[in-house]
């Protein structure tokens, strides 16, 4: 795996196009809990933390195989099925897994991003996306969204992004209590494969060519602080803690791993000895 260093560099372009006011996020402590979940094998999911780029192992467990996404706030977890519209949430703190609640939602969603305290779903072939509140292990719905199509969302604490691939605009939010507001319009140019969040900061990332960009996004402002053209090219799992990212590409033991706080990228190592097979990585804020 190439190291994720910094470089001067980056094919991606950011600037703001305008801009709205907006209202900070009140929140807990930050989660840096992670979860690595698979439809095969036994154990079929292992829990960790990954704390400013320091990745700790907690447990395993055998969770009901069938969840193809999922997504975790400050305390609470969503994990979901596509198929069947089956989702079940319960706390997810310091890497322990409580499962709480079960539920009957919409089928089709392809992706499932959360704040500190909301959850937004979207799926390419869903007639509907939602929108609402996932804390103390309960999701609660307060909004239908239309269908946004192919574009990739991605959050910090209190701010939510929705880029559009075709064109490359990004569309920034507050996202606080379950409600989207303020909207930023900015252009970061096509071709992001994944763009992914901590508490306070953003890294967009282009596998094809292995270059990306990271910064800060708070208050639906985002504030670019480095890139680099040195990426490893398809990696398919990127997530993030409040503090780090990981990055996880399907058939390969290792995983790299950083921190991201701040809009300060520091790469930190790599972690050995992973299964090859996990199918959803996803981590807190």
């Amino acid at each position: 795996m190439k190291p994720f260093r910094i470089a001067l560099a980056s094919a991606l372009v950011f600037g703001a196009v305008a801009s709205g006011v907006t209202s900070p996020a009140s929140a807990s402590l930050p989660n840096n809990s992670l979860l690595f979940y698979r439809q095969t094998g036994t154990p079929n999911a292992r829990f960790a933390t990954l704390r400013n780029g320091t990745y700790t192992a907690k447990s395993t467990s055998t969770l009901l195989r069938g969840w193809t996404t999922g997504a975790v706030s400050r305390d609470t977890m969503i994990l979901y099925n596509k198929n069947t519209g089956k989702a079940v949430t319960g706390t997810f703190k310091a890497g322990v897994w409580t499962p709480k609640n079960h539920y009957t939602l919409r089928k089709g969603y392809d992706q499932i991003v959360a704040t500190c305290d909301s959850v937004i779903m979207n799926g390419i072939n869903a007639q509907y996306g939602e929108q609402g509140t996932l804390t103390g292990g309960a999701y609660h719905s307060s909004t239908i969204t239309p269908n946004y199509g192919s574009v990739i969302f991605a959050s910090s604490c209190d701010s939510l992004l929705v880029y559009f691939r075709s064109n490359g605009e990004a569309d920034a939010y507050t996202f606080v209590n379950g409600t989207v507001a303020d909207r930023t319009v900015y252009n970061f140019g096509t071709g992001a494969t994944a763009i992914v969040g901590t508490d306070d900061s953003l890294l967009v990332y282009n596998g094809n060519i292995g270059d990306g960009a990271w910064g800060t996004f708070h208050n639906a402002t985002w504030t670019l602080t480095g890139s680099t053209n040195d990426f490893s090219k398809n990696v398919n799992h990127i997530a993030g803690t409040a503090t780090s990212l990981a990055f996880y590409t399907t058939g390969n033991p290792v995983m790299g791993v950083v921190s991201l706080v701040n809009g300060s990228y520091i790469y930190k190592g790599t972690v050995s000895g992973l299964a090859k097979n996990w199918s959803i990585v996803i981590g807190a804020k």
